[in-house]
C-alpha cells in the first residue's frame, strides 16, 4: 500500500518502508532506527523530535525543490550500491512457460457448489425453517382431524363403523398427497434468486451446468427429508394410520419430483408470476386426474393421457394400497381398493415411475439451464 505523510504513531506500525521519487528507488527497508541509520550514514540525520517521514519526503522531494535532485542521486546510488545487493531476489517466472489457471473440472465444481448451497442454506435457515413450520402446522392439524381413526378402520369389528372410519381416510390421504406436496411450489421464489446468479457465473465461465444441477438436487435433500420426517410422524402417529415407512418413502420421492418439477419450470419461464401460475395449474391437473375426486374407471377417455401422465396418480394408488392392503387393511380395505381400482397396485412399479420422473425432470432442467441460460444476449 502507499500512504502520504504518514503520523509517527502510523509510522510505526510498519515493518517496512518504500521510498520513491519520480519513479527512482530511495530506499527500501525496515522502519524504525535502520531506516534512520542508513540515511545519517549518507549525511542527512534525522533531527530529534522530527518526525522521520516528513523528514524522508522533504529530502526526496523534487516537485518544489529541484535542487533536491542531488540529494535524491546521492540517495538512490547509495541504495543500489550498499542496501539493494543484500535484499532477498524475487522468483522471476518465465512468460512463456505459463499455461493459464488450472480451471476446476466437473467434480470440482459439483464439490464448490454444493458447499456453497449447503452454506446459504446454514446462512438464511428462515427460507426452509419456514417451510418446515408450515408443513408442521398443516401436519398437525390432519393428524388431530383424524386422530385414533386408523384404528377404528383397522380392528373394527362393525362393518357400518368400519365402512365410515376407512372413507373418511380417503380425503386424508388425498390431502397428503396432494396439498402438501403441491406446497413444493414455495421453492420457486428462491431458486430465481440463484438463477441470476448462475447466469452471471456462466457466462464469465466460472460454473456449468451439469454441477450446478447434480448440486442443486443434493442440496435440497436435507431439508425434503426433514419435512417429510415430520410430516409422517405427526400424520401416521396422530391418525394412527398404517406403514410408516411406506407412507414416508412415498412422500418424500413426491416432494422431490414436484420439487425437480418447479426447478424445470423456474428455468424455463422468465418471471416469478408466470412460474406460479404454471406450477399451480400442472399441479391442479394432476390433482383433478388422479383418481381420487373421479375414479380411473370413470375418467373420461379424453383425459386418460393426463390420469397415466400425473405423478399424482402413482404417488396416491401407493397411499391407498399401503393403508388398505393385507390384514391391517380392516374390514372394507379390499372393497375401497378394487373400488378406486387400486387392488393390483404395484409398490416397486409406483417407486420406479416417481425415480424415472425425478432423473427425466432433472434432466429437463439440465437442457434447459444448458441451452436457454448461458448468460450472453441472444
Amino acid at each position: 500500500m502507499s500512504i502520504h505523510q504518514p503520523s509517527t504513531a502510523v509510522y510505526n506500525l510498519f515493518d517496512s518502508v518504500c521510498l520513491l521519487s519520480k519513479g527512482r528507488q530511495v530506499y527500501f527497508g525496515s522502519t524504525g532506527k535502520a531506516a534512520i541509520d542508513f540515511f545519517t550514514s549518507q549525511g542527512y540525520e534525522c533531527p530529534a523530535y522530527t518526525n522521520p517521514t516528513e523528514y524522508f519526503l522533504d529530502l526526496v522531494n523534487t516537485d518544489f525543490k529541484p535542487e533536491q535532485q542531488k540529494v535524491v542521486d546521492t540517495l538512490s546510488a547509495a541504495f543500489s550500491s550498499i542496501l539493494k545487493p543484500s535484499l532477498p531476489k524475487a522468483e522471476v517466472n518465465d512468460p512463456a512457460q505459463y499455461t493459464g489457471a488450472q480451471e476446476a473440472g466437473y467434480v470440482g465444481r459439483f464439490l464448490i457448489l454444493f458447499q456453497r448451497m449447503l452454506h446459504q442454506s446454514v446462512k438464511n435457515p428462515y427460507i426452509y425453517l419456514v417451510r418446515v413450520v408450515m408443513y408442521v402446522a398443516l401436519s398437525f392439524m390432519v393428524g388431530t382431524m383424524y386422530s385414533g381413526v386408523g384404528t377404528t378402520a383397522r380392528e373394527s369389528e362393525d362393518l357400518l363403523e368400519a365402512s365410515q372410519a376407512a372413507q373418511s381416510l380417503l380425503p386424508c390421504l388425498f390431502y397428503v398427497q396432494a396439498f402438501l406436496v403441491f406446497m413444493s411450489v414455495a421453492v420457486l421464489p428462491f431458486f430465481l434468486e440463484q438463477r441470476d446468479v448462475f447466469r452471471r457465473e456462466r457466462a464469465n465461465g466460472d460454473i456449468s451446468s451439469c454441477p450446478y444441477v447434480v448440486a442443486n438436487f443434493l442440496a435440497g435433500l436435507p431439508c425434503i427429508t426433514v419435512i417429510a420426517l415430520v410430516s409422517t410422524a405427526l400424520v401416521v402417529g396422530l391418525a394412527d394410520l398404517n406403514g410408516f415407512g411406506g407412507f414416508f418413502l412415498n412422500l418424500w420421492l413426491s416432494l422431490i419430483v414436484a420439487e425437480s418439477l418447479m426447478h424445470l419450470i423456474g428455468a424455463a419461464q422468465p418471471h416469478y408470476i408466470i412460474g406460479m401460475a404454471l406450477g399451480a395449474g400442472l399441479f391442479g391437473m394432476f390433482m383433478l386426474c388422479e383418481g381420487f375426486m373421479v375414479v380411473k374407471g370413470k375418467i373420461p377417455a379424453g383425459w386418460k393421457w393426463a390420469y397415466h401422465l400425473a405423478f399424482h396418480t402413482y404417488s396416491f394408488k401407493w397411499f391407498l394400497h399401503n393403508q388398505f392392503s393385507g390384514e391391517d387393511g380392516g374390514l372394507v380395505g379390499d372393497s375401497i381398493l378394487q373400488s378406486y381400482g387400486a387392488d393390483d397396485v404395484d409398490v416397486t412399479q409406483c417407486v420406479v415411475v416417481l425415480l424415472v420422473y425425478i432423473v427425466v425432470l432433472e434432466i429437463g432442467f439440465y437442457a434447459v439451464l444448458k441451452i436457454f441460460h448461458t448468460g450472453h444476449r441472444s
